[in-house]
């Protein structure tokens, strides 16, 4: 037993020591290698309003904006969102599919519904998966 005692006395000595230089910086505050940056909202993330981020592109080479694509489900319960002032077509069903478009200029806009192979709005669901 008494030899079991100083080896845990010495074991418990290099632990505390250890600690202690893990905590110590010469006495000096910790502090970052480059200020913080401002916290700022990222709209090209991702829209709000429950709409699903389909894609996006960078600023083109010819000076095409920089832009990304979303959609989202609208009630039509509610009124259709309007682009130019004219109300986008809503097809048949319980919600109509509207997509988005983000630009640095415009931001996030509604620019129109799907149409069918006939030119109608699209009435189908979201596809899954």
């Amino acid at each position: 037993m008494r030899g079991r005692r100083p080896a845990a006395l010495l074991v418990a000595l290099a632990l505390a020591l250890g600690a202690a230089a893990l905590t110590q910086d010469g006495g000096r505050p910790a502090r970052a290698l480059t200020p913080p940056a401002a916290v700022r909202v990222e709209p090209q993330l991702g829209p709000g309003l429950g709409a699903t981020l389909l894609g996006s592109a960078p600023q083109g080479t010819s000076g095409d904006p920089a832009e990304a694509w979303a959609y989202r489900l609208v009630d039509r319960s509610l009124s259709p969102p309007r682009v130019g002032g004219t109300p986008l077509p809503f097809g048949g069903g319980e919600q109509q599919v509207v997509l988005l478009r983000y630009t640095s200029a415009d931001g996030w806009r509604d620019v129109e519904t799907p149409l069918t192979t006939g030119g109608a709005p699209y009435a189908g669901g979201v596809p899954r998966g």
